[in-house]
């Protein structure tokens, strides 16, 4: 990945207090009132939608405290959540920010009907065995064998719906200095 690729893609941002500031300022003109942020696990999706939901003033749903305890004999992630427990806070929230990992099976038909703003939260940076990008952009790009740090269920869901090419806007967490700074100067041209 190259700083061309971030500048000809305008929906995809750095992740910063900047970025997030021009994104709820984006959420409140266009008068959202849900918002879904979605990405692979440890991507940072929970600490974007706490920083959201505390700009906009309004409730954050994390749907990891919402899982089934015990064992589940799903691999659909959506069946590892306690579904009522989901709409009860839902519906107690009015606007309301949502995190989550395969938030379009997870989430009832109705939110995903609001036409929410969907953020999809990714990680950059050189790691023992690979880079970390987009999962939908590295599989349109350099089709192959499956990402190995994605669960089945993330896989599978990554594979069927496609989030990065559903989400209006894409936040890079960068996590290496020298993208960091390739990125940094770009942007300042």
């Amino acid at each position: 990945m190259d700083a061309d690729y971030v500048s000809a893609r305008p929906r995809i941002r750095i992740l910063s207090d900047a970025s997030v500031a021009e994104v709820v300022s984006e959420i409140r003109t266009r008068n959202f009132r849900s918002v879904l942020i979605e990405g692979f696990s440890g991507s940072g999706k929970t600490t974007l939608a706490s920083q959201v939901a505390a700009a906009l003033g309004w409730r954050h749903i994390e749907v990891d405290e919402l899982l089934i305890e015990g064992p589940i004999e799903s691999s659909r992630f959506s069946d590892w959540v306690d579904q009522r427990k989901l709409a009860a806070a839902i519906a107690a929230s009015g606007a309301h920010v949502i995190d989550g990992v395969c938030l379009r099976d997870v989430l009832p038909h109705e939110v995903l009907n609001r036409d929410p703003f969907a953020i999809y939260v990714a990680r950059v940076g050189s790691k023992p065995g690979g880079s970390y990008l987009c999962y939908d952009f590295l599989e349109a790009e350099h089709p192959g064998p499956s990402l190995p740090w994605l669960t089945a269920a993330e896989h599978e869901y990554h594979r069927r719906v496609g989030p990065c090419s559903k989400a209006d806007a894409i936040f890079l967490r960068v996590e290496d200095e020298q993208i960091d700074d390739l990125l940094t100067k770009h942007k300042g041209k």
